[in-house]
């Protein structure tokens, strides 16, 4: 019977934590806008509103036309910063016009390398990206083209049908991660006939239908939880009202470039002709449009600082085209009978979009606040698990609706922190009146602060397997009255020579057959990232030695028969970052006022006295101490799954990345904790910044061999460990399909007991316990 040794070693650098597949569906509806669903029903809709998330609306960058809202959404930035500020542009240096659909220069690499869209991203790091008639798919931008391309037609049902289909075979084939397809169906019958005509509601209905056979298509093939989807539009629709012709308040031999898209009119006047042309089209006095010099545009609008953006700027009121000749070198004079419009100011009601979204990487019938569309973008990194580029978004404003989160100590039992308990490093219990005080105080060692949750040790004991812990936090407590078979108690940090001994006692216990489940707790990584910083030559030697003894355990296991016989599991429990700043915030309260405040510089912990917990918090607000965020306990964000235990803190401070926070210690035993800060490199800040993600390895016989898995969340190593062990889990927030295709077809079962009589060893680089221990 083979054995298995799961060798966890939590190390800290390269792996992204992420509860979700990443494969990603992106389709843009466009001309979608927010309130069809109040008017047509559309029960595929519904069914994947209440099977993932939706936004109350989403509102467009300005103007709210297609091109500078397709680049906002697929880049993070604004139109002044990705440099697409309309559907036809001129560009002064380059005496170039890009006309939508019309000219081959729109197609030049310049107009779009302002920027760097998503799918050139996953492609240089080493994604497939596959477009059906995206616009701007076809050009290489910034060097390099998605793997597959269909350039851009006018795409109704039967397009959107067929690249549903295509998009069926690529998923079934593993041959891209991204897959992006365009349907400007709405958008085409919005302007044809209109909002609310009986044709668009027809076609809305059939693009419904064509989204429901799609789902429905996934969950036949047992594809439904591998996928995640996520359907937006670019901008709404409103019906026209009323035009209003500005021909006699131009003279065209004024004007260089004129582009009338009729809501939103681009003017290049000829050199010194400026504010002639501006004072002429002001004294005409035309109703429903306002006239802007470029620098007078609303700051809320992100136009006016690109070079772009035309010196004069007309925009028409909500439902109003304005009609004016066209000038350009490639221009002739386009007229359209529009039943509907778009392009308007993007505060209007009627320029709203929509965003919906289902898949493994998201909440079930979740409903989030409005957002902007270039929020868009963070998500679908996440998702692919890419770092993204420099971008607009706010994290916060779209955390609530994934399900990815990974906090401290989860790997044990399968479970967030507010149901395990282990809410910091240093924590008070109130019911008890005990501190927490990591490796400084003989309190940690009292089960109450570990029995909220039942780890893997304890739960592999109770169902007859053997476990032996080498300087596992944690493995000397007595937990719901069990403890381990062996442990070796933590009580100073483990470096090389305590890795290498417990390596050897290892493979003694698996040669005499007397444990099931070995972990192994090893610091060194931690505790030279924390003195000498990420990147140091400390670091990196030290990366290098805890590469080789590993190299020497798996050539022992060769030498002595086990080789095939034993599964190593690997893993860290967060990332770390140099610290780029101080913040001291000693002077931002008084200390009279606070019972007790654990100060881990990434995470300020305030149990306030009774009475002053407005005050201290108000002091705090006054403050205005740079790079934190102040935090009531009932307002931390949903996604760090940890304001439902009552350890967490009525005040929690929270850094940005690479932020150390500075303020003084208070509980009846701070005075062990060692003063000052000295550490280079720190951890515990947002789980959402790739630098404090984590890695995952895993070998032996109960694994697949060269076999890459998208992200996960650290709460979803506890069911493989139970896989491997062949024990029952417990109630755990692990989802079985994450993790399932990494194991071989002989033990995928997530509800069967494995064939495996498991030695599982892991060896835990805790990266997050600081240097002074």
């Amino acid at each position: 019977m083979a054995r298995v040794i799961m060798l966890t070693v939590l190390l800290w650098w390269t792996f992204q934590v992420a509860s979700c597949s990443n494969k990603l569906v992106v389709i843009l509806m466009d001309g979608f806008r927010w309130d069809y669903f109040d008017h047509v029903q559309m029960p595929g809709f519904s069914a994947m509103a209440r099977d993932g998330v939706k936004v109350e609306y989403m509102e467009s960058d300005y103007p709210t036309l297609s091109y500078p809202n397709y680049y906002s959404i697929m880049t993070g930035l604004h139109c002044e910063s990705h440099g697409m500020v309309g559907n036809y542009m001129y560009d002064i240096q380059h005496n170039k016009n890009f006309l939508i659909g019309s000219n081959p220069d729109q197609s030049l690499p310049f107009w779009w390398d302002d920027a760097e869209p998503i799918w050139v991203t996953a492609e240089k790091m080493g994604k497939k990206t596959s477009f059906f008639y995206w616009p701007g798919c076809e050009v290489t931008i910034r060097g390099t083209p998605p793997t597959h391309c269909e350039k851009y037609k006018v795409t109704l049902i039967p397009e959107f049908d067929y690249s549903l289909q295509q998009t069926i075979n690529i998923l079934q084939n593993n041959s891209a991660e991204l897959i992006g397809i365009y349907l400007e169906a709405a958008d085409y019958y919005g302007h044809r006939f209109g909002v609310m005509s009986q044709n668009l509601t027809n076609i809305l209905e059939a693009i419904d239908d064509s989204l429901h056979k799609f789902r429905q298509k996934l969950k036949t093939l047992n594809m439904e939880d591998d996928v995640n989807i996520m359907i937006f539009s670019d901008h709404g629709m409103t019906n026209v009202t009323k035009t209003v012709n500005i021909t006699d308040a131009l003279d065209l031999e004024d004007i260089h470039v004129i582009l009338p898209e009729v809501p939103y009119v681009s003017i290049w006047p000829l050199e010194g002709k400026l504010e002639k042309v501006y004072d002429k089209l002001q004294s005409a006095n035309k109703p429903n449009i306002t006239i802007f010099r470029k620098e007078d545009l609303p700051d809320s609008y992100f136009l006016k600082n690109h070079s772009r953006t035309a010196p004069i700027i007309i925009r028409a009121d909500n439902g109003i085209l304005i009609h004016a000749p066209w000038k350009c070198s490639e221009c002739t004079n386009k007229v359209g009978d529009y039943k509907g419009m778009h392009g308007y100011d993007s505060n209007h009601t009627d320029m709203r979009a929509i965003f919906r979204a289902t898949g493994p990487a998201f909440k079930k019938n979740f409903v989030n606040n409005p957002i902007k569309n270039v929020e868009l973008y963070q998500i679908m990194c996440h998702i692919l698990g890419i770092k993204p580029s420099s971008h607009n978004g706010t994290w916060n404003h779209v955390a609530g609706m994934l399900v990815t989160d990974d906090t401290f100590l989860l790997y044990y039992t399968g479970l967030h922190c507010e149901d395990h308990g282990m809410v910091g490093n240093f924590m008070y219990d109130t019911k008890n009146d005990k501190n927490f005080l990591i490796g400084l105080n003989p309190d940690q060692g009292l089960s109450f602060w570990w029995e909220d949750a039942e780890p893997l040790w304890i739960t592999a004991e109770r169902q007859g397997k053997k476990s032996s812990m080498f300087f596992w936090p944690g493995c000397d407590v007595n937990i719901r009255g069990i403890t381990p078979t062996h442990c070796d108690k933590y009580t100073r940090a483990t470096l090389i020579p305590d890795f290498q001994n417990s390596l050897r006692q290892t493979l003694s216990l698996l040669r005499n057959n007397s444990a099931d489940l070995i972990g192994i707790y090893l610091e060194a990584i931690d505790a030279y990232g924390h003195k000498y910083g990420v990147n140091s030559a400390e670091l990196n030697n030290m990366l290098v030695d805890v590469d080789k003894t590993l190299q020497e355990f798996r050539n022992n296991l060769t030498s002595v028969g086990l080789k095939n016989d034993v599964n190593i599991v690997i893993f860290s429990d967060h990332g770390m970052i140099n610290i780029s700043k101080i913040v001291n915030i000693t002077d931002a309260f008084n200390i009279s006022d606070i019972k007790i405040i654990f100060q881990e510089p990434s995470y300020i912990s305030i149990w306030p006295e009774e009475g002053k917990h407005d005050k201290v918090l108000n002091d705090l607000m006054i403050a205005n101490k740079p790079n934190i965020t102040v935090y009531r306990k009932e307002n931390l964000p949903e996604r760090y799954h940890i304001k439902g235990h009552r350890r967490t803190p009525p005040i929690v401070i929270v850094p940005e990345n690479g932020v150390a926070i500075v303020s003084p210690w208070k509980c009846s035993e701070c005075s062990v904790i060692p003063p000052g800060l000295t550490d280079k490199g720190i951890h515990g800040y947002d789980n959402a910044f790739p630098e404090m993600r984590a890695i995952f390895r895993a070998t032996g016989p109960a694994f697949k061999k060269n076999f890459t898995n998208g992200p996960i969340a650290n709460i979803e190593i506890y069911q493989i460990m139970c896989q491997v062990l062949g024990i029952r889990p417990n109630p755990h927030n692990g989802t079985w399909g994450n993790v399932e295709n990494m194991l071989a077809e002989v033990a995928t079962s997530a509800g069967s007991i494995s064939m495996f009589s498991l030695f599982l060893l892991f060896i835990v680089f805790i990266i997050g316990l600081p240097i002074y221990m």
